[in-house]
């Protein structure tokens, strides 16, 4: 097989990862099938590692670009609400139709601030939220204790590639 062979038999084998990261049957008979010494099918793999990362990476960038344009719309969208609120409140106009919409100020939903200690409050208007403590389950396991029931620990294994 000649080098360029190689490359376009690692791209085929990227394309092969499911989308929630499985190295299928299929996947792993093509990877194993691949005729080069361990060092440079590990070199190969490490490259197409970096090329993944790579693109995760310029994704994230484009992500977060887009977020923050569509933040940047949705506040010119609150901004034009907030306007229209404002004049048509003030010219005691609450519905306006147009040859498009109709347009109607209405109450929104009742919001609630609370400014205190929320000991001193009745019963019924507290709300609290039990859940496991996963921290000091880990914390137990590596001091070795027992964990009461319905906890696991797992150890899993990863490659850190320098």
């Amino acid at each position: 097989m000649k080098l360029y062979q190689f490359a376009d038999e690692f791209a085929k084998v990227a394309d092969m990862i499911s989308e929630d990261g499985e190295i299928g049957p299929d996947m792993q008979a093509r990877l194993e099938s691949l005729e080069m010494d361990l060092g440079k099918k590990v070199d190969n793999i490490c490259r197409l590692i970096r090329m993944l990362e790579g693109q995760a990476v310029t994704r994230k960038i484009e992500i977060d670009r887009m977020g923050l344009l569509n933040h940047q719309d949705q506040t010119r969208v609150e901004a034009l609400k907030k306007f229209l609120v404002y004049h048509l409140s003030k010219l005691d106009r609450p519905a306006v139709t147009t040859d498009c919409f109709k347009v109607r100020v209405q109450d929104s939903q009742p919001s609630v601030d609370f400014v205190g200690d929320p000991r001193d409050l009745p019963a019924g208007f507290v709300k609290s939220i039990l859940e496991p403590s996963k921290r000091a389950a880990l914390e137990a396991h590596k001091a070795g204790q027992p964990l009461p029931d319905g906890f696991t620990v797992r150890q899993g294994k990863h490659v850190r590639i320098s």
